[in-house]
């Protein structure tokens, strides 16, 4: 029996075309949402890694500015009296009549801490002279080839000149142990300009620091001419400079010492440091209109009009009072462009830059009330009465008078006398009551001597107040993360 097969035939599915639209809107939703999540994950990673970049910029700023600052400090040329020359912690400004307790060996040169403004934090000054010792951080035996302050000096192609200064002839540079050093904010950068103290190499003969003329031995920088007037002079030289009898005078190591009076022109008179006016000795801070400058930058000093101290221009940059800054960007118009821009940066971004001194009375660091200065035995003679403070800083004002030794007469214990003139440095106290005799005793001016005067014993006291040291904070951000740093340095003078 023949039975018949039956083919069934089973048609595939049409294939589809399409996702539904149910379908595109989870698969979109899926995709927007795993998007978002790596946008977030990628952005937190990017603002991760720029904070990350960002502390570590400030960390390493932080780490250069503080090098910088303390080894200036610990080089400070103006450092505690050793005893006999006083007896207080700290550092103490000299005064006039202060030539016999001058310390040659530690106050040397000069400190000023300028706080201007209380108010503000960006118009404070910091300036001082400062000088690789023996034993000290980039010191060797022969000072060729220590750690030397290296600063530019043009090729004068005569003998002793600046150019020669490292040992090296024609490298367009110079060097020196000791240097003037200045601390300033403007426009939210933090300047530090150095000038060098000339410092000749050694010789069988010291060589003179004034450049010469070979035999001739003048202070001359070229045939005829005893200024320099090949270009302006901050352009070509590094150096800490002023002018002597209307004749360039460069500073020198020997300028440090405040025990010679004024025969070497000593840097320690404020009419002879960088920043300061040549006539009168006031410190130059100040625009047309009362914008403050606080020092000019090396752009400004390195700009062809600039002259001084070079030459003795007719608009004297320190005597100008037309100076202005019109564009806002922090550069005086007249000497704006100079060839050497930014060349005294220390830090950029820097929003404060606050100096305190300690008070002793307060135990803290607060900010001064003005000018803590060093001064200079003879600082009085190259100023005019209108410009003198009204009492040295740092004398103890709470002695209420200045006594004078009387022959015959009881001595009172109110009043103190002093041992040099009326500075006050160095007084006597009374410690025994008695009449004095017929003749003034010998007053040595060394702390802790006992004299006895017909019954009264008088005492030598150091009657100077002491700045026993500083505290500098700096605040600046990172330009890329925006991220704020704060960096307070506290230094000791007490040694």
């Amino acid at each position: 029996m023949n039975s018949r097969q039956r083919t069934i035939r089973i048609n595939p599915p049409h294939p589809r075309s399409a996702f539904t639209l149910t379908e595109m809107l989870v698969a979109t939703a899926l995709v927007v949402l795993i998007m978002l999540m790596f946008a977030q994950i990628y952005g937190s990673a990017v603002g991760s890694i720029r904070e990350q970049r960002g502390l570590s910029n400030n960390d390493q700023k932080a780490r250069s500015l503080e090098t910088t600052i303390r080894q200036d400090l610990q080089r400070m040329t103006y450092r505690q009296a050793a005893f006999p020359y006083g007896d207080v912690q700290g550092i103490v400004p000299l005064a006039t009549d202060d030539d016999l307790i001058v310390d040659s060996v530690n106050q040397l040169g000069y400190f000023l801490y300028d706080e201007n403004s209380v108010d503000s934090k960006s118009d404070d000054i910091l300036q001082f002279t400062m000088q690789i010792r023996s034993g000290q951080r980039g010191d060797t035996t022969d000072r060729h080839n220590a750690n030397r302050f290296v600063g530019k000096a043009a090729n004068l192609g005569i003998p002793n000149e600046p150019e020669e200064d490292d040992g090296i002839s024609s490298n367009s540079l110079g060097s020196s142990r000791a240097a003037e050093v200045s601390y300033f904010l403007r426009g939210g950068n933090l300047y530090r300009r150095v000038l060098l103290l000339r410092d000749p190499k050694l010789s069988t003969i010291q060589e003179n620091p004034q450049p010469t003329t070979g035999t001739e031995r003048r202070r001359q920088y070229h045939t005829g001419n005893r200024d320099y007037a090949g270009t302006n002079y901050y352009d070509s030289f590094d150096y800490a400079a002023t002018r002597r009898n209307n004749v360039l005078w460069f500073h020198s190591i020997d300028s440090l010492a405040n025990d010679r009076e004024l025969i070497n022109w000593p840097i320690a008179i404020p009419n002879h440091r960088f920043g300061f006016d040549r006539s009168d000795g006031t410190s130059v801070e100040t625009l047309m209109g009362g914008e403050r400058f606080n020092r000019f930058t090396m752009e400004e000093t390195s700009n062809n009009n600039f002259l001084w101290p070079g030459q003795s221009p007719a608009n004297n940059p320190y005597t100008r009072t037309d100076l202005v800054d019109t564009d806002g960007d922090y550069v005086i118009d007249a000497y704006a462009g100079g060839n050497r821009v930014a060349e005294d940066i220390l830090m950029t971004k820097v929003e404060s830059f606050d100096v305190k001194g300690f008070d002793l009375s307060a135990n803290s660091y607060v900010d001064a009330s003005g000018v803590y200065d060093t001064w200079h035995p003879h600082v009085y003679s190259q100023q005019p009465a209108s410009l003198r403070p009204s009492s040295y800083p740092g004398r103890d004002l709470e002695q209420a008078g200045v006594g004078t030794w009387n022959p015959g007469v009881a001595a009172p214990l109110s009043i103190p006398v002093p041992v040099l003139g009326s500075s006050r440095s160095m007084i006597y106290r009374l410690l025994r009551n008695g009449t004095t005799g017929d003749h003034r005793p010998e007053l040595p001016a060394i702390p802790g001597t006992i004299v006895e005067d017909n019954g009264a014993l008088w005492e030598c006291v150091d009657n100077r107040v002491p700045l026993k040291g500083i505290s500098i904070t700096v605040r600046f951000l990172d330009q890329g993360s925006r991220l704020p740093r704060q960096v307070t340095i506290v230094h000791s003078f007490v040694e």
